[in-house]
C-alpha cells in the first residue's frame, strides 16, 4: 500500500468513525436534554440553535478556500502566498468571530424584549446561554482556517480527531453539569451544539 493510498484510507476511516461518533453522541445528548427540558426551555433552546444557524453563515465557504488554496500552494511550494492567504484568512475569521461574539451578546442583552413570551427564569437562562454561545463561537470561528489547512494538506484524520475529542469534552459537559443558572435546562443545552 502506498503511502498515499494509505493516508486516504486512515482519512476515510477517520472521517466515517467522526460521523458515526458524531450521530451516536449527539443523539444520546438530544435525547437527554430534551427528557428533561420544559416546553419553555426547549423554546429557549431553538431560539439558540436558530441564532447559530445564523450566525455560522458568517463561514460563506471560507472553510473550502482554504482547503483548495492550502493544497494549491503547498503543492507549487509557493510559501509567500501561503503566507498570504493565512493572513487573510485568519483576518476575515477574526472578523466573524467578533462580529458573531457582539450578535449573541446584543441578543443576550435584550432577549426578554426580543422574547417576551419566554418566562423569566427561561429567559435569563437562555441570556446566559447565548454568552456561553458567544465564546464557542468564537474559537469555532477561530479554529476554522487551521481546519480548513489541515484538510487541504490531507490530514483529515487530524482535525477529525479534534472534532471527536470536542464531541466527547461536550458531551461529559452535559452530563455533570451542576446548572448553576436556576436548573440549567437552556445553558446546559447550548453545550450540544458545538
Amino acid at each position: 500500500m502506498s503511502i498515499s493510498t494509505r493516508r486516504i484510507a486512515i482519512n476515510i476511516l477517520s472521517q466515517w468513525g467522526m460521523q458515526v461518533g458524531n450521530i451516536v453522541i449527539s443523539f444520546a445528548l438530544i435525547a437527554y436534554v430534551l427528557n428533561w427540558m420544559t416546553a419553555e426551555h426547549y423554546g429557549g433552546w431553538a431560539v439558540i440553535i436558530s441564532i447559530i444557524g445564523y450566525v455560522t453563515m458568517l463561514d460563506a465557504g471560507m472553510s473550502a478556500a482554504a482547503q483548495y488554496y492550502v493544497a494549491r500552494y503547498s503543492t507549487h511550494d509557493d510559501s509567500l502566498k501561503l503566507s498570504r492567504f493565512y493572513s487573510a484568512t485568519y483576518m476575515i475569521y477574526g472578523l466573524a468571530a467578533v462580529f458573531s461574539v457582539l450578535v449573541c451578546y446584543v441578543i443576550a442583552a435584550y432577549y426578554s424584549e426580543l422574547f417576551p413570551k419566554i418566562p423569566d427564569k427561561a429567559a435569563v437562562e437562555s441570556e446566559l446561554a447565548l454568552y456561553w454561545v458567544a465564546a464557542a463561537m468564537f474559537f469555532f470561528m477561530m479554529a476554522m482556517p487551521a481546519q480548513g489547512a489541515l484538510q487541504g494538506l490531507q490530514r483529515h484524520y487530524i482535525s477529525n480527531a479534534i472534532e471527536l475529542f470536542s464531541l466527547i469534552v461536550r458531551f461529559f459537559d452535559v452530563l455533570f453539569y451542576d446548572g448553576y443558572a436556576g436548573s440549567g435546562c437552556t445553558s446546559r443545552s447550548s453545550t450540544t451544539l458545538y
